[in-house]
């Protein structure tokens, strides 16, 4: 009796744990392509007209729309990062 018990209450933590790990994979999911268009939107001047002499030539600060995706691009990396080591310390087993 004390080990089918045990077993159940095993089973229904390990269920809870892949449901978790599959909430993770979503999440990691939707922020990477977040994070990929957040890059995409991100103007970067003359692009390779620098190479073949096009240069702009000076500085400037990032305004507006610019900055905001700027400061997102690094948020969405970093909350990336930290779903990418959490999915992998639960996936080796080390949550369990």
């Amino acid at each position: 009796m004390t080990a089918c018990l045990f077993f159940g209450i095993f089973h229904k933590a390990l269920r809870q744990l892949f449901l978790f790990m599959r909430y993770l994979l979503i999440a990691q999911a939707v922020i990477a392509l977040l994070l990929v268009v957040s890059i995409l939107l991100q103007n970067r001047g003359s692009g390779l007209g620098s190479a073949f002499g096009s240069d702009f030539g000076g500085y400037y600060t990032k305004r507006g729309i610019e900055k905001f995706l700027f400061y997102a691009t690094v948020v969405l990396a970093i909350v990336f990062l930290a779903l990418s080591a959490t999915n992998v310390y639960f996936a080796s087993g080390m949550g369990v």
